[in-house]
């Protein structure tokens, strides 16, 4: 998604310097970070999650701090089973903690400690886990990433609420929890039902250029259905918020799914398509 992103965002006839570029959801910034440098007007990275905004406001204010205590770190308990998962189940517990205590704030943390443990354990807690070597080599990404954030405010509101036409000199990347999948990257306690046919109302009427991301093949975990029942039930799903409505698709195919980018933009009249009937292929 990061290549097929970046590609779009290239072909758009955008005018980068009068216009911001908001990612509503963006995690830990992967789409931001894979789009090339433009001299956008201003940059907003939101997300819901304090975790992941600490993370982004720690390398965009503490990247030395944070680099340090990862290269202070005895990582050999890495190969020691025991001791890992003794490590593993002390960090998850803390961190757990700390976004317990924080998914209510508006205001963004700066906690190097925090953002280290999340680092060390998306590295680790995994079957293919990451040797120190690697995690190394990640490390050298982060002053990088410190340069591209330099023009960028990390906030941690509701994405809805960047979603009105209040300024129209923007391009908005939404990449939300998943039509289907909510339960398994869904932040906690917030209320879906409604929510995707508030964004999908407030895309229809978007006076700002936008690409929105969502999946027409249903998530691994659901095995109450078939592939192909999944993927009608899906299908149904987006075709009630996004067919026949002038929107632009693209299919991204990843291994054993295929991505969809939704867009008021025409950029590209061989990956694109327009979906008016429902019983047209967006697999």
């Amino acid at each position: 998604m990061q290549k097929a992103t970046a590609n779009a965002v290239n072909a758009m006839n955008l005018s980068h310097k009068s216009m911001t570029l908001v990612d509503g959801c963006c995690a830990t910034g992967s789409l931001f970070f894979g789009i090339k440098t433009y001299p956008w007007q201003s940059v907003i990275l939101n997300d819901l999650n304090p975790l992941r905004t600490n993370f982004l406001n720690v390398l965009k204010n503490e990247p030395l701090k944070l680099i340090k205590l990862i290269l202070d770190a005895d990582l050999s308990f890495i190969k020691q089973p025991e001791k890992k998962k003794q490590i593993i189940s002390a960090y998850k517990y803390e961190i757990s903690n700390y976004e317990k205590k924080r998914e209510n704030y508006k205001h963004v943390d700066s906690n190097a400690e925090i953002a280290y443990k999340m680092f060390i354990i998306q590295c680790i807690d995994k079957a293919m886990i990451e040797g120190s070597d690697k995690i190394l080599k990640r490390v050298l990404r982060f002053l990088p990433a410190h340069l591209k954030l330099r023009n960028a405010t990390i906030t941690q509101d509701d994405c809805l609420s960047y979603l009105k036409n209040d300024n129209v000199n923007k391009l908005v990347l939404l990449d939300v929890p998943y039509i289907g999948s909510e339960h398994t990257c869904a932040i906690r306690g917030y209320n879906y039902k409604p929510f995707h046919e508030k964004v999908a109302d407030c895309l229809q009427n978007a006076k700002y250029p936008f690409l929105y991301y969502c999946r027409s093949t249903p998530p691994k975990s659901d095995t109450a259905f078939t592939r192909e029942q999944g993927e009608h039930i899906i299908k149904m799903k987006l075709a009630q918020h996004f067919m026949d409505k002038g929107f632009y698709f693209e299919k991204v195919r990843l291994d054993k799914d295929i991505e969809l980018m939704i867009s008021n933009q025409s950029y590209d009249k061989v990956a694109q398509f327009q979906w008016t009937e429902f019983e047209e292929n967006i697999t």
